[in-house]
């Protein structure tokens, strides 16, 4: 629970010093220059994010197909126990 609350404050501090800095941006150039900032800003990091996932679903998805198949009955394979913990998953 611990762990759960401080990513939950990280998290609210980085929207919250976001937002700040986009009003920085906004009243510092302007509505107009400032839009322009925002998508010159933001266009590049949602292509890559895009493209990352794109490439991360191509590979892990055959992957994924192939443990499928090779487990009939379904059930995730464990190198422990039955235990269907993503970590314990095996993919080979």
């Amino acid at each position: 629970m611990r762990s759960t609350g401080s990513m939950a404050v990280a998290n609210l501090a980085s929207r919250i010093t976001g937002f700040v800095r986009m009003i920085l941006i906004l009243t510092v150039l302007g509505p107009a220059v400032a839009s322009a900032f925002n998508t010159a800003n933001t266009l590049p990091n949602m292509i890559t994010e895009l493209v990352l996932g794109s490439v991360l679903t191509a590979m892990f998805m055959p992957l994924l197909a192939k443990s499928a198949q090779e487990d009939a009955d379904g059930e995730c394979r464990s190198s422990e126990d039955s235990s269907p913990s993503p970590r314990r998953w095996r993919w080979w």
